[in-house]
């Protein structure tokens, strides 16, 4: 252990950390699925077509992909970087820090959303990259209909944890607390959050919704530099997922919204960027240095 750690005080020891937690989480993956009685023979069948028990076993399977690629990285390199330092800014109450992020999110969703719009136009611009794209989510979106398939009960309540909870959680750790820190240490706040932001959105290879996510991944990042707390972040990511999970199996059914919905109205379009950019200029001013009047 303490070969590790030194090792990740050097930038390719870093990166080695990364690909053998990689490596790890991809183990786990298969060692979940195969505890829960599933071969290699069978396995190319629930990747095809999944059934909601299997779309609960490829989420569990996920889950602990995750815990090793991002969870084990974080434990390894947190200690790696400086923590965010916050020392000269106002400090407000977690609880409170959380509940001003998680209302710029809602607020904010509109516009989050018309982004997927203006992704899908652009990929339209190209019918190569378009049918890419679209057989990219399909594949994706397979599994995780399966998944959000078991929308009552015991099933219900191991969706909200695989797709709400766990994600949130692990994802945050790893690509706010590490590699968001990690960039801000060669470069400028600005470019460190809309460089983490894409590489969030990136490494989901849903690219339908890339804008979207890319949109998400600068506004998780921008909480957590300016609040300098992690669980502000964690509890936004948290809470846009549940809002997907609500709204596909209570409303939509499925996660893109079409393009005649009202959320693409001009007006609720005008609404919802009016309301990012108040949040913003809001974070902004509530978590500024002390003895500053803007």
């Amino acid at each position: 252990m303490n070969f590790i750690l030194f090792l990740g005080k050097t930038t390719s020891g870093k990166w080695a950390i990364l690909f053998i937690s990689i490596g790890l989480g991809i183990s786990l993956s298969y060692i979940s699925l195969f505890c829960q009685g599933y071969s290699m023979t069978n396995l190319i069948s629930i990747f095809n077509s999944p059934d909601p028990k299997n779309g609960l076993a490829l989420g569990w399977a996920n889950a602990f992909q995750q815990l090793g690629m991002f969870g084990l990285s974080w434990w390894l390199l947190k200690s790696q970087f400086p923590l965010l330092n916050r020392s000269e800014n106002k400090h407000y109450p977690i609880i409170i820090s959380a509940l001003v992020g998680m209302m710029w999110l809602i607020l904010s969703y509109g516009l989050i959303e018309f982004s997927s719009a203006i992704n899908q136009f652009l990929l339209e611009l190209n019918e190569n990259l378009q049918n890419w794209a679209h057989q990219k989510e399909l594949n994706s979106w397979k599994i995780q209909a399966a998944l959000l398939s078991n929308n009552q009960g015991w099933g219900l309540f191991q969706v909200i944890i695989l797709v709400a909870i766990i994600p949130g959680v692990l994802e945050e750790l790893f690509f706010r607390s590490i590699l968001l820190r990690w960039k801000l240490q060669s470069l400028s706040p600005f470019w460190a959050i809309l460089i983490n932001g894409f590489i969030f959105s990136f490494i989901h290879f849903q690219f339908e919704g890339f804008l979207a996510r890319w949109m998400l991944g600068v506004m998780l990042g921008y909480a957590y530099w300016k609040t300098g707390k992690i669980g502000v972040s964690i509890a936004m990511h948290v809470l846009n997922n549940l809002m997907s999970i609500l709204l596909y199996i209570f409303v939509y059914q499925e996660m893109n919204f079409a393009q005649d919905h009202w959320i693409h109205h001009p007006l609720a379009i005008l609404v919802s960027s009016l309301f990012f950019i108040a949040g913003w200029k809001g974070i902004n001013y509530l978590w500024r240095p002390k003895g500053l009047s803007s």
